[in-house]
């Protein structure tokens, strides 16, 4: 059986959530047609099977667990260094 792949989107607005937000959760083993939508609109990827594993426990619509803080900042600060976030959203 082909590996399925397990996609978490995370969401924030620092003017309504104390922490990032789980967006959408969703697995797939066709997985094509999403990739390309996302590259198409120049949503960035990451790929971190530890973290995915620790995400997909939280309930859609929850926000990270404060223990993940500091990797979720990490991240955020990649896209901000590589201009997918602006200056403006924080």
């Amino acid at each position: 059986m082909k590996n399925k792949n397990i996609y978490i989107g995370l969401k924030y607005n620092p003017n309504v959530d104390n922490a990032p937000r789980v967006l959408f959760k969703f697995c797939s083993y066709q997985s094509d047609k999403i990739i390309t939508m996302l590259k198409k609109e120049n949503i960035p990827l990451i790929s971190d099977r530890i973290l995915v594993s620790l995400l997909e426990q939280i309930p859609t619509g929850s926000e990270v667990p404060e223990e993940l803080y500091i990797v979720i900042a990490n991240i955020y600060r990649i896209l901000y260094k590589n201009g997918y976030i602006k200056k403006e959203n924080h």
